[in-house]
């Protein structure tokens, strides 16, 4: 077990509750090392929630390190950062880029990160509370809208050089809405913003008020053989990240404390094999 599992397990947040449910899923599957294949499916039926898309399953190219960043929140010269690192640490063989959600609000640079995100689509973006909010918002109700702005939607509006959520172009509110995913699965682990709940059997049943919106991390279900869980969405006041014997949380709240995270994974362990930080 690594050595992080010592690091403590810090306090909660929560967010704004909502629910639906979907069966897609992102699976990540071990192959020879003869290519990336990549195709789309959809895992059963069910009212999809706006903001969950349909899932897909990767093959081929077994062994890759997958890199899973924590909650971004605007702040692009922290995320350019952590890319650097993970550019660096990968030296040029494969590996696979993952995000746990969250990529506005907060932060002054929301739109230049949609913008990379948009441009890089070798980056699997998974959906986090703050990116519904905005696309919550942009329907018009005053609900939502009020939500959205007292969340830091306020900063993501600055960067479009926009007075409300509706007037953000069609580009970033279409990749929202129809690209991110709800979770990825790879065999070791499951990979969300927020939580699972462990009683629920199958990922595809998963309601999105847990996967998104948890008001506490998943505990450990010691009569049931639930997944490692890798997420954000818990931000950790001390830029420490939480590794425990059942998760990992990767959210180390950069827009306050500076420091933004990337866990590093391979088919050996679920936990991490590795943390890179940068400030």
């Amino acid at each position: 077990m690594a050595a992080w599992k010592n690091w403590r397990e810090c306090g909660n947040w929560g967010a704004p509750t909502f629910s639906a449910k979907t069966k897609n899923v992102i699976r990540f599957s071990r192959g020879r090392k003869e290519g990336l294949h990549l195709r789309v499916v959809t895992a059963g039926s069910g009212a999809k929630p706006e903001g969950a898309v349909a899932g897909s399953i990767f093959t081929g190219l077994g062994g890759m390190n997958t890199y899973a960043v924590g909650d971004i929140h605007g702040c692009f010269d922290g995320f350019r950062a952590i890319l650097d690192r993970i550019a660096s640490q990968a030296a040029g063989e494969p590996h696979r880029i993952l995000v746990l959600g969250d990529y506005i609000n907060i932060g002054p640079d929301s739109r230049k990160v949609l913008d990379y995100l948009i441009e890089t689509p070798a980056i699997t973006a998974l959906c986090g509370d703050h990116d519904m909010m905005l696309l919550a918002a942009a329907r018009g109700d005053a609900r939502s809208i009020w939500n959205f702005e007292y969340h830091g939607g306020g900063e993501t509006l600055r960067s479009f050089g926009v007075a409300k959520a509706a007037d953000i172009p069609a580009r970033y509110t279409d990749y929202l809405r129809q690209r991110l995913v709800r979770y990825v699965e790879d065999g070791q682990r499951v990979f969300v913003h927020a939580a699972i709940d462990p009683t629920v059997g199958e990922m595809a049943f998963q309601d999105d008020t847990t996967l998104l919106c948890a008001r506490k991390p998943v505990s450990p279900a010691p009569d049931r053989a639930a997944p490692f869980v890798v997420h954000g969405h818990f931000p950790q006041a001390d830029g420490l990240p939480e590794i425990l014997p059942h998760r990992c949380n990767l959210d180390t709240d950069g827009c306050h404390t500076g420091v933004f995270t990337c866990g590093i994974f391979d088919d050996a362990q679920a936990d991490p094999i590795d943390i890179l930080q940068v400030r």
